[in-house]
């Protein structure tokens, strides 16, 4: 019962430091609002062939969904089962044969997550609980891979058949589902061999144009054969201790494999081990007392009922009833949160508070944030580890007898000379057995000690985190008690302070079954509880053990993943008031490194010789990329720096840059504007001699809520540090009236393209000025590089002819026009004091680049004095 006290400490303790600004459903274990109904359809025993097989399979499903469906469209959940029998008969005999034979009866395998599928409904969703009997008898016969591709094609089957569905009357439904289903918002929850099913079929509909868009996939105690990488969706693992069938746990390699495989805008993935839960009670068919044909305990064939941890005659395992209560808790709060935005459920997700109050389930979590959200300290994955950390700063430790990265070649596959299926990190799977696992550090002590990790002082700002997380696990084989580990912060004054792990997880924690397994969790400290220390200024990261030599047996743990983590949520609807400005003097404040690399924060000239520039362009300190050798080195290496949230109507972004050095790369401004980031201004190569800076107004041309970012990237080589510095971002409406907005057109091959006045004058190759009288007007627009705008103009009172009056140079995004005549400077090029009707028109001209684009950004045109 320790974790459900350590949960409910968090839940009473933590609440404001993980959730912020999102909404806090704190009792995810009850009913939703919706009254639910369940329908379902058969198309027939052999009704969809899959493409390895030379028989056919079923295509079958139940469908739970709101009763009332009018405040749709809903998500929709598809369920698949995993492998069982699919056939029983009066004796209880099984039959391996699909169709079943005559005289036996049919397992409904899909129909045992009804208790699921209808929790979910409830809280509107509709879910669909397909049939897989025919996969799993034919593919153990006709395929190589043991039907999982079949698998993902039945899934795209009747996801596309649900596509029809929810668009046009259909013989099974006739108009009930039209509108009611949300085909862009889709989540597949897979148990076993459906597990895996599910993984495949993820990589399935990326590989495929699809009607539909998978965005959450949940692997219920499956198998992983094959290893498939599930990386760019949002993506948990739940696995039951106590599984008698996939007793290995192999499943855990999804959350592993994926971690640094992860894009730095990628989804959250998550692992979830459900302690005391086994493997067939997730399905009410597959569980004696619900089911009482070919069903089975499958812990019973490991553990005897007397286990400490796994027999049911103990208080650790959960009964059925509790094990059901405890999954569709964990299944719903995944898919409401990814699905439905439901954003306050996710710290449930993660651990910080408990998501399945009412059961005896003790649940211990890892989580692995987007590389945005995350800087990573020391992910323990390669040799080295042991004496440099990810950031390149010196690692060290003390009494240690042991101190070794395993687990990372090999000649060291495993960690531990137990049985290899008690390693689930580094488990052999069936169809890629020299494939590796889990890479971590194996530490054991011979008294109190020590592992630190010092932090450079350019990755030195904690403050824009909110959680320090290192994923553990203690090393049974040599301990029978759990040691007393402390994390300690120390800041640049030399201030310490260390706060005890176990109020923040239970890795370390032993399992007391008589086939245990090493399962590394998180520990979750929150950087606020750090309260006596200059966040923006943290040294050294140290985890320390503090039992004595005499009071050891042979302590021993494993580490991985050591990072920060960033958990508050991209909020737009409550932007910063404008203006606002930074230069970086106090750090970086609500500003933040996203990308694969980080913009550093540096005083005086940057480390490498003949790049960056000397000193900061405003004050003392600046940002700046460096392509040394362990930094953004090679070509393509990219850091983000990313600005809060502000309105940006009429706004622009001001800034100083210096881009100094013969491998000097790219420096973009983006924008993030409903939800995809789109680049607004760059430069490339070379823009400087030694030292020296130039400032640029960058118009941000979108409405309403957005952020921006610095995007700087490596061209090769240790010359290309590229530094900002003088950020400010203000409103940039010219005083006066709107006199009207553009858009570009083109005819693909960008020579000439014309820009055309768009509202009153649709169509029309010039944009008319009807003003009695005026001075000049401001025109911004956003534009690819490589392209520049050539503005002629036509008074037809003198003259017919149209005449060049300005080009607008690649790479500027804004300039002004005379509206009247002038006696010098640019507006003398006019007809002096030009009164009625004037046009103006403008051209695109190209580089000569002919890849397809198209303006949607208006020109905006403004009047001023």
């Amino acid at each position: 019962m320790k974790s459900i006290i350590k949960n409910s400490y968090l839940l009473l303790a933590a609440v404001s430091i993980f959730l912020f600004n999102s909404a806090v459903s704190a009792q995810p274990h009850l009913d939703g609002p919706y009254a639910v109904s369940t329908t379902q359809y058969n198309l027939g025993d052999q009704a969809f062939r899959p493409s390895q097989f030379n028989s056919s399979v079923e295509v079958v499903g139940e469908v739970y969904h709101p009763t009332d469906l009018s405040d749709g469209p809903y998500p929709l959940v598809l369920f698949m089962h995993g492998n069982h029998s699919p056939c029983y008969d009066s004796r209880n005999r099984s039959a391996s044969t699909w169709p079943c034979p005559s005289g036996y009866n049919t397992v409904e395998s899909y129909r045992g997550y009804a208790y699921m599928g209808r929790f979910l409904a409830s809280h509107g969703f509709i879910v669909v609980s397909i049939g897989a009997n025919g996969v799993n008898m034919i593919g153990a016969r006709e395929s190589d891979d043991l039907g999982m591709v079949a698998r993902a094609e039945l899934i795209d089957h009747h996801l596309e058949l649900w596509q029809n569905y929810s668009k046009s009357s259909s013989a099974q439904f006739g108009t009930k589902f039209v509108g009611a289903i949300d085909m862009n918002r889709v989540g597949t929850m897979g148990h076993s061999r459906g597990g895996e099913g599910v993984a495949e079929h993820f990589l399935f509909a990326e590989d495929n144009s699809t009607n539909y868009d998978v965005k959450a996939v949940l692997m219920l105690a499956p198998t992983n054969f094959k290893r498939n990488l599930v990386d760019d969706v949002n993506a948990q693992t739940i696995l039951p201790y106590c599984d008698g069938d996939v007793s290995d746990l192999q499943g855990v390699h999804y959350y592993d494999d994926a971690r640094y495989e992860l894009a730095p805008s990628s989804p959250d993935h998550y692992y979830t081990i459900l302690r005391g839960a086994n493997h067939n009670f997730f399905n009410t068919y597959w569980t004696p007392a619900q089911f009482e044909w070919v069903s089975s305990d499958d812990a019973a064939r490991l553990w005897s009922n007397n286990d400490v941890e796994c027999g049911l005659n103990r208080s650790v395992r959960m009964p059925y009833s509790e094990q059901q209560d405890a999954a569709k808790t964990l299944v719903a709060t995944f898919f409401r949160s990814y699905l439905n935005e439901e954003l306050g459920l996710r710290p449930y997700l993660k651990g910080d508070l408990f998501a399945a109050p009412g059961t005896s389930a003790s649940i211990r979590h890892a989580y692995h944030a987007p590389l945005e959200r995350r800087l990573t300290i020391n992910s323990t994955e390669q040799e080295g580890s042991e004496t440099q950390n990810d950031l390149g700063g010196s690692v060290s430790r003390s009494n240690t007898n042991i101190y070794d990265v395993c687990g990372d070649d090999s000649s060291e596959h495993f960690c531990l000379s137990t049985a290899q299926n008690r390693q689930p990190h580094n488990v052999r799977s069936a169809f890629a057995n020299t494939k590796l696992g889990l890479a971590q550090l194996k530490i054991r002590w011979n008294g109190v000690g020590s592992w630190v990790n010092n932090i450079p002082a350019q990755y030195d700002d904690f403050s824009q985190y909110d959680t320090l997380s290192v994923r553990a696990a203690i090393d049974q084989s040599a301990d029978t008690f759990s040691p007393s580990m402390y994390i300690e912060l120390e800041d640049a004054n030399g201030v310490k302070q260390s706060l005890q792990l176990s109020p923040f997880g239970d890795g370390l924690d032993i399992f007391h079954d008589s086939n245990f397994k090493t399962l590394l969790s998180d520990y979750r400290v929150p950087l606020s509880k750090f309260n006596q220390l200059q966040l923006t200024q943290i040294r050294k990261v140290t985890l320390k053990q503090n039992d004595s030599a005499s009071s050891l047996a042979r302590r021993g743990m494993f580490i991985s993943d050591l990072a920060l983590i960033r958990e508050r949520p991209f909020d737009l609807n409550n932007p910063v008031a404008l203006p606002f400005s930074q230069s970086f003097e106090s750090g970086l404040a609500n500003w933040r490194n996203s990308g694969e690399y980080n913009m550093l924060r540096r005083s005086g000239s940057t480390p490498s010789s003949n790049t960056g520039p000397s000193t900061a362009q405003n004050g003392t300190y600046y940002m700046f990329l460096e392509t040394s050798s362990g930094s953004a080195f090679d070509a393509g290496d990219t850091a983000l720096l990313e600005s809060p949230v502000f309105d940006a109507s009429s706004a622009s972004v001001s800034f100083a840059y210096s881009m100094y050095g013969s491998d000097t790369g790219k420096l973009a401004v983006d924008v993030l504007a409903a939800g995809q980031w789109q680049e607004l201004w760059s430069r490339e190569g070379q823009q400087h001699s030694s030292g020296s800076w130039s400032s640029a107004t960058v118009p941000i041309n979108v409405a309403g809520n957005v952020k921006i970012r610095f995007r700087a990237s490596g061209a090769g080589g240790y010359r290309g540090d590229i530094a900002i510095d003088n950020v400010r971002v203000e409103n940039a409406e010219p005083q006066g009236p709107l006199i009207g907005s553009m858009a570009i057109f083109h005819d693909g091959d960008h020579q000439g393209d014309m820009l055309l006045a768009l509202a009153q004058n649709a169509g029309q190759a010039q944009l008319r000025m009807n003003l009695d009288d005026g001075h000049r007007a401001t025109l911004s627009w956003s534009e690819p590089q490589n392209v520049q705008v050539r503005i002629e103009y036509q008074h037809p009172g003198t003259s017919s002819a149209w005449r060049a009056f300005k080009v607008v140079p690649s790479g500027v995004l804004s300039t002004s026009i005379c509206l009247e005549g002038s006696s010098s400077g640019e507006c003398a090029a006019l007809p002096d004091r030009v009164r009625g009707n004037l046009f103006y028109r403008f051209r695109v001209e190209s580089g000569g680049n002919t890849s397809p684009w198209q303006y949607s950004r208006p020109l905006n045109l403004y009047f001023s004095s």
